[in-house]
């Protein structure tokens, strides 16, 4: 017997090994369905007849055997059996999705939390729809649904507790999600959901979920439940007790740029074991394939698969927008968060840690993505790299999963696909079950490639599946075979296709959403793109599956165009007449005004969100940059490099920030001296990082010079107070002093509101910092404290991190170390909650010297050896960072130490992670 599946889920379908088995009529479905649900076991025919019909008719016993004989009679002789015990579908339990589904639920309830949850998201698989869709209102279908769904929400209510749990806040809502549309009134997955939402930083979407089920439970005469009140209570305050999710220092996998697919991923099984196998084979997988067919779609499905004992952290390096092989380095590091544009630089960041690249859409710079992966991979150990291509790289120890169309033993999988994505556009049910046989030629027509399937699939709003496979077959530009112009030009041509069925508005917005960088929002598109009823016409193109949409890590729902769909769609910006100038200009004041009206609250408590926003936004920013660059809009260039300077200070974009900002200045234009104040106030504290004092004293001028240009006591008093710094550190106290006064005399004279409260904040944190360097520690700490004080009540974080950190410091210089490990462990762990991994390493490494003064040796001689593994990874240096103090401390803990105890140290905290490391220095301080 050949192997047998059926699915009952979602768009239901039967197959007997690579042929797809059609069912027609209402009740031959609904038998084949309810003896499914017992496979292998008899179910009798009074039982059945009880099952199907609601109002037996009088002869029901033979129409029942009548149904029956003729299924045996067609395809499904070889498994429909009867017996005096009744009728049997004889097929294994685990070919029929449901039970697949029960069974899995069933096995992950005896296991351990994390195995649990794995095995319960690998269970999810097997659910691919609302049960039973389309099969009518036979009296088992609406119980067993039912039963079902109970059981779906019991395990999906706990996968969600446990995502949120681990750092999964996005995907937990999305989970939450699906509970609370079937169950919209029950209190638990609301609360999971709505929590799920806040901790992802949505916190107004969370609020608005809460409301709306107070709201119901009122119009019901229903007492608000307490959970959710409180709930309601802690999200408006903020609550760190309750927003904050599982251990903050070491979470699951850490996901960056991978999206949560918003469809079922269907088929391709074989293809994700050849992955897991070659990943656990070799550091180096590349999916080839011709256009079309999945691989990036692959590539994100088999990340979402590993767990974290296989990866800590996985990145996607999306390379579509890399327009020659120079662009490559710098988008890495921009994605993985290194500071400096350079190869040293991303190999620290990427060494030292069970680490997955996935490497997208390397075809057009493949002789630079060859040498770059062998070299990361020859210096980072623990790195594996993931690329998708229509070529292999042809290196050693490559392993290739060659991915094709889905054709020959794969045919049932497009048929599955195709009828996934009609239910996605039109609902379960919307396909006639007697169309199956149409619908596995159509599948053959467009040669089983997925995104022609999707185009297809998307376009039976207006067409029925005869006139569909007509339109595609008539149509010339349609190859039916792959020899007449290859794989990659009949998927064009499917597109072409497509797009020959659009009305003249979407294709035009079709062709100006190509000129996008990246992502995009529907408010974007509103206003760049000059068509009427963008928004409208936006999602008629996502429900074509022309445009994409999807959700990153945080929740943040964004647009995007497949490099097929964008190619074809640029093509067509002259025939259509699309002025790409008006179009630049548009984009660039629409990212001008994001960046305006956002970047304030990067200092606030919502600081998280937008740099969220930021960091989708960061390719049509740069867009909009070099643009405005190109056309020498010094304006537009000076006001984005403002408004975005403290956003690349606090993501460590350190050479691409000064570098920006030193091209905008440098253009012939209009004056803009309060953007110019902004960015050279961020570039005084990035400056010094990577140049000299020299350099940082010329941007403290340029700040200076711009402050008094745009009148701003603002910026006047923080340029003096950073010159008040530099002076105290180079010795001269008079005018330190000097320009402290200067500072104090700027805020004394400023009128009510004009110096905001973040940049008032910033002037105590550094003015706390000179005095410290002038030797008056107690000055200094009052500066501290009420800057601390002030930047936790605004939410600004770099300050509330800096503030400790400095604070530290300076209780370590006048003798009270245990209270300066305490602030410092603390000023630790923020830093890490928030990305910063800089400032982390900078406070670690003092708590070590105090460690130190405390004659805890051993474990200072432990975090000066962590610092030194996991330092580089976040280009810190702590001689270059605390000269004196990397160097002074850890001679004194050396000493104090015999030469086996100092190597034993070291050893330790060579292997001990960062939070195992804080965790032991905040145990000896108990201690």
């Amino acid at each position: 017997m050949t192997e047998w599946m059926i699915g009952l889920s979602g768009a239901a379908v039967a197959r007997n090994g690579d042929v797809v088995v059609p069912v027609r009529g209402g009740i031959p479905r609904g038998i084949v369905a309810r003896l499914a649900l017992d496979a292998g076991e008899p179910v009798s025919a009074e039982l059945l007849i009880a099952e199907l019909w609601a109002d037996p008719p009088d002869a029901v016993l033979s129409s029942l055997r009548a149904h029956i004989s003729r299924l045996r009679g067609r395809e499904w002789g070889e498994v429909l059996r009867g017996s005096r015990d009744g009728y049997l579908l004889d097929v294994p339990r685990a070919s029929v999705d449901l039970l697949a589904y029960r069974d899995g639920i069933a096995h992950a309830a005896n296991l351990a939390p994390a195995a649990r949850a794995e095995a319960t998201a690998a269970a999810e698989r097997s659910w691919q729809g609302e049960p039973f869709a389309g099969l009518g209102e036979h009296p088992f279908v609406q119980r067993v649904r039912d039963e079902l769904w109970e059981l779906r929400a019991d395990a999906l209510l706990e996968l969600a507790r446990w995502r949120s749990d681990h750092g999964e806040h996005a995907v937990a809502a999305l989970l939450a999600d699906q509970i609370v549309g079937r169950f919209p009134d029950r209190e638990e997955p609301l609360l999971v959901r709505a929590l799920a939402l806040a901790r992802a930083g949505r916190t107004s979407d969370a609020l608005a979920a809460v409301d709306g089920f107070l709201r119901r439970a009122d119009e019901r005469g229903a007492v608000a439940p307490g959970g959710v009140l409180e709930l309601r209570q802690s999200i408006v305050r903020h609550d760190p007790v309750v927003l904050a999710a599982g251990d903050d220092l070491e979470a699951g996998v850490e996901r960056v740029g991978i999206p949560i697919p918003l469809t079922h991923f269907v088929g391709r099984a074989r293809e994700l074991d050849l992955i897991a196998r070659g990943r656990a084979a070799s550091r180096l997988v590349s999916l080839v394939g011709p256009a079309g067919v999945g691989k990036t779609r692959l590539a994100i499905e088999a990340a979402r698969r590993t767990p974290g004992s296989v990866d800590e952290v996985q990145w996607l390096l999306d390379l579509t927008l890399a327009t020659d092989s120079e662009q490559v380095l710098p988008l890495l590091a921009t994605v993985i968060g290194a500071p400096r544009y350079t190869l040293d630089s991303v190999a620290q960041v990427l060494t030292g840690r069970r680490a997955l690249l996935v490497v997208d859409n390397a075809e057009h710079v493949l002789g630079t993505v060859a040498a770059l992966v062998a070299e990361l991979l020859g210096r980072c150990e623990g790195l594996s790299i993931v690329v998708t291509s229509r070529e292999s790289l042809r290196m050693p120890g490559e392993r290739i999963v060659a991915l094709g169309p889905m054709t020959g033993g794969d045919a049932p999988d497009a048929v599955q696909l195709f009828l996934h994505r009609v239910a996605d556009t039109l609902g379960d049910g919307a396909l006639d079950p007697d169309a199956l046989e149409t619908v596995t030629s159509l599948c053959e027509a467009l040669e089983g490639i997925p995104l022609a399937l999707e185009l297809a699939a998307s376009r039976l709003d207006v067409l029925t599946v005869d006139e569909l496979l007509e339109s595609i077959r008539t149509d010339r530009r349609i190859p039916l075979t792959a020899s007449a112009t290859g794989r990659h030009g009949s998927l064009d041509n499917a597109i072409r296709w497509s797009l020959s069925l659009l009305g003249d508005d979407e294709r035009r917005l079709l062709a100006e959403l190509s000129l996008f960088g990246g992502q995009f929002g529907h408010e974007a598109v509103s206003a760049v793109c000059d068509v009427e009823d963008a928004r409208v016409l936006l999602l008629s193109l996502v429900r074509k599956s022309l445009v994409s949409a999807t959700v990153l890590e945080g929740g943040v729902r964004r647009f995007v165009l497949l490099d097929s769909v964008r190619a074809v769609a640029r093509s067509m910006l002259d025939e259509l007449g699309v002025d790409v100038d008006a179009w630049s200009v548009r984009h660039g004041e629409w990212m001008l005004a994001f960046v305006e009206r956002d970047s304030p609250l990067l200092v606030t408590a919502g600081g998280q969100t937008v740099r969220a926003r930021f960091d989708v936004s960061r390719r049509d920013l740069h867009l909009a940059f070099g643009n405005a660059v190109a056309r020498g809009d010094r304006s537009t260039a000076v006001r984005l490099v403002g408004a975005q300077a403290w956003y690349w200070y606090e993501r460590g974009m350190v050479p691409y920030a000064l570098g920006s900002i030193r091209t905008a200045l440098a253009l012939d234009g209009p004056d803009e001296p309060l953007a110019e104040a902004r960015a050279a106030h961020a570039a005084t504290f990035m400056s010094a990082i990577v140049e000299t004092v020299g350099r940082v004293s010329q941007w403290v001028d340029v700040l200076a010079a711009a402050a008094v240009r745009a009148d701003s006591p603002a910026y006047r008093m923080i340029a003096a107070t950073q010159r008040a710094y530099l002076d105290a550190g180079a010795g001269d106290a008079a005018e330190a002093e000097r320009q402290l006064a200067a500072s104090s005399a700027e805020i004394a004279a400023a009128p009510p509101g004009a110096v905001p409260e973040w940049l008032l904040v910033n002037e105590l944190h550094i003015r706390g910092d000179a005095l410290r360097a002038l030797g008056k520690p107690a000055q200094a700490l009052a500066c501290l404290d009420e800057a601390h004080v002030r930047a936790t009540a605004l939410g600004h974080g770099w300050a509330v991190r800096g503030t400790a950190y400095t604070t530290g410091k300076t209780l370590l210089e006048v003798g009270r170390a245990a209270e300066a490990l305490g602030v410092l462990l603390s000023a630790a762990a923020t830093c890490v909650r928030s990305g910063d991994w800089q400032s982390a390493c900078a406070a670690v490494n003092i708590a070590g010297c105090a460690l130190t003064v405390l004659e805890r040796h051993r474990i200072a001689a432990e975090v000066f050896a962590a610092l030194d593994q996991v330092g580089p990874r976040h280009d810190y240096d702590p001689v270059a960072s605390d000269g004196g103090y990397a160097v002074d401390y850890r001679a004194r803990a050396r000493a104090a130490l015999s030469p086996a105890e100092w190597q034993a140290a070291v050893a330790t905290g060579t292997t001990r992670s960062f939070g195992d490391t804080v965790r032991a220095a905040a145990s000896a301080a108990r201690s």
